[in-house]
């Protein structure tokens, strides 16, 4: 009886040896990532072990991060603004934001009478950035207005303010000269005359070319016989929207 009771409290030490070690073995595993987790799909990681060989599998969960492009579903216009949506390439997932109205580079106006009431002739005006330099400065901020006239013939004008503030009057002493370059290099000198101190020129070209620009540099150079070194202002003018404000109906 007594071997019975120990051959039985043997199996029982063995079942829970079993149970408690498996194959016996005391495990070291060693892990590895076999399918990356992504905001799609859940990964999975598998530990094996390097004394038996023995092998289990573990989820990783799906992550937050997702792989975003990008695109302007809607373009932004002056009364409106755009829509950009990212997507994510991987799971599909998207939003959006919005995009800012585009500021009018041009405006409409109109001429006013001896009393300040409107007239029926309009122009249009656009407010740009540049840079000029003389004998003392070099690049220093220029603000820049040029106006069209809505009606032919267009004459054209232009203000130049330095610093952004210190308006820039042209008079006959000097020897103005006022170039344009397009976006294919071309180079053209316009005359000019002055009134008031503003730039003006009559050239149909002038005017035609602002409008059927995209973007047109400016140089205008200005010397006097006491002058070693002529002032220069550089501006560049950007016109989308322009030929069609002219063109519409007042």
């Amino acid at each position: 009886m007594k071997r019975v009771r120990l051959f039985s409290f043997a199996i029982l030490t063995l079942i829970i040896l079993f149970t408690s070690y498996g194959c016996g073995c005391r495990h070291k595993y060693e892990s590895r990532i076999t399918k990356p987790a992504t905001c799609a799909e859940q990964g999975e990681t598998e530990y094996t072990c390097r004394l038996c060989g023995y092998v289990y599998k573990e989820p990783i969960k799906k992550t937050s991060e997702h792989s975003y492009v990008s695109e302007i579903t809607k373009e932004p216009a002056e009364k409106t603004t755009g829509i950009r949506t990212y997507t994510c390439t991987v799971c599909g997932a998207s939003y959006t934001e919005p995009i800012d109205r585009v500021p009018a580079t041009w405006k409409e106006a109109y001429y006013v009478d001896e009393f300040g009431a409107d007239t029926e002739y309009r122009y249009a005006y656009g407010r740009f950035e540049g840079t000029f330099s003389s004998s003392a400065v070099t690049d220093c901020p220029l603000s820049v207005w040029v106006c069209i006239d809505g009606e032919y013939p267009r004459m054209t004008i232009i203000k130049l303010y330095k610093f952004q503030e210190y308006k820039v009057n042209f008079t006959d002493f000097q020897t103005v000269t006022l170039k344009t370059k397009d976006s294919s290099g071309t180079v053209k000198t316009f005359s000019v005359f002055f009134d008031e101190g503003d730039i003006c020129c009559s050239d149909q070209e002038l005017s035609a070319l602002i409008i059927g620009s995209d973007n047109l540099m400016f140089s205008v150079t200005a010397a006097s016989d006491y002058q070693f070194t002529p002032d220069t202002y550089v501006f560049q003018t950007k016109n989308d929207g322009l030929a069609a404000l002219l063109n519409s109906n007042p």
